[in-house]
């Protein structure tokens, strides 16, 4: 009816939000790193230390120091995968800190797109200004 029924099949059975290289090597990669910390460690705290790195790394991208820039942003990426699973791990999970992950996640995407995108498109900094209004 709409297409090969290996294809629907498959569909139906992968829960959503999923993805092959998450879930055979970043997840499991995650998994392990996350036990770095130690148990007396708040999620949150790993939580903000993102949000740091985060800041690190757009006050590199406004210098235009790049190295600065990626490498704080992969060190967000990974505090951002981290604090959940050491939540679970240390039965830490709380709605706060569920509210804490993802308004740092949107503020932190709205922020890095609207500075990429004044940067290129519209001139920067004076486009930045009006853009975040």
């Amino acid at each position: 009816s709409g297409g090969p029924s290996w294809i629907v099949s498959g569909a139906e059975k992968m829960p959503a939000g999923t993805s092959i290289l998450y879930d055979h090597v970043l997840s499991p990669f995650y998994d392990r790193l996350a036990l770095i910390w130690p148990t007396w460690i708040h999620p949150n705290v790993i939580t903000c230390l993102g949000g740091l790195s985060a800041a690190c790394s757009l006050v590199g991208m406004g210098h235009e120091q790049w190295t600065l820039a990626c490498v704080a942003f992969t060190v967000y990426h990974m505090c951002d995968n981290m604090d959940g699973k050491h939540a679970r791990r240390t039965n830490q999970s709380s709605m706060l800190g569920h509210v804490l992950d993802h308004a740092l996640d949107g503020t932190v995407g709205v922020i890095a797109s609207c500075w990429i995108c004044c940067d290129h498109l519209f001139g920067f900094p004076s486009a930045l200004r009006f853009a975040l209004c």
